[in-house]
């Protein structure tokens, strides 16, 4: 079982799931960002101390948001590759 655990192909899989699920994971959680508002994330930015917080609040999430739908995207087209 060990040696078909270590095959290229097996691991391979392995790493699409977790893109997959990753991906996903981070598109809920972008999802929860913007249910809640840029507004919110700004005041959150704010009380970390970050520079011009509601001037960033909703390019950074979003930004954020299509860095994880293109991680979400790699996973499905590696797991269409298979």
């Amino acid at each position: 079982m060990l040696e078909r655990m270590n095959t290229g192909t097996f691991r391979d899989r392995t790493l699409v799931a977790r893109r997959l699920v990753v991906g996903y994971g981070f598109i809920a959680h972008g999802a929860a960002k913007w249910g809640r508002g840029p507004e919110h994330f700004g005041k959150l930015l704010h009380q970390i101390g970050a520079p011009f917080p509601t001037a960033t609040a909703g390019p950074g999430a979003l930004r954020r948001s299509v860095a994880r739908a293109s991680l979400a995207t790699l996973g499905a087209v590696s797991c269409l590759a298979f």
